[in-house]
C-alpha cells in the first residue's frame, strides 16, 4: 500500500494527485519489492545501479521517479 508520505511527495513533485501518479508509485513499489532493491540514493543514481524504463510520457512516470529515486534528468 502506498504511504501517505509518498503520495504527498508525489503531489508536491507532480503538482496534483491523479490515478496515474498513484499507479506509478504502486507499480514501482511492487517492482522494487520483487527485485529486492531499495529506493535509489544519490550514489545509486550516479552509478546507475537502478535504472527504470518507463514507456509512457505521462503522470505515471512522475510516480515512478518519486518511488524509485530514478529521474529522467540523469538517465537513471
Amino acid at each position: 500500500m502506498v504511504s501517505k508520505e509518498l503520495i504527498e511527495k508525489a503531489k508536491e513533485f507532480h503538482g496534483h494527485i491523479c490515478p496515474f501518479v498513484v499507479l506509478g508509485l504502486r507499480a514501482s513499489e511492487i517492482a522494487m519489492s520483487r527485485l529486492g532493491v531499495n529506493k535509489a540514493g544519490v550514489m545509486e543514481t550516479i552509478r546507475e545501479d537502478i535504472v527504470a524504463i518507463v514507456e509512457v510520457n505521462n503522470c505515471f512516470a512522475d510516480g515512478v521517479q518519486i518511488a524509485t529515486g530514478c529521474t529522467l534528468g540523469n538517465n537513471s
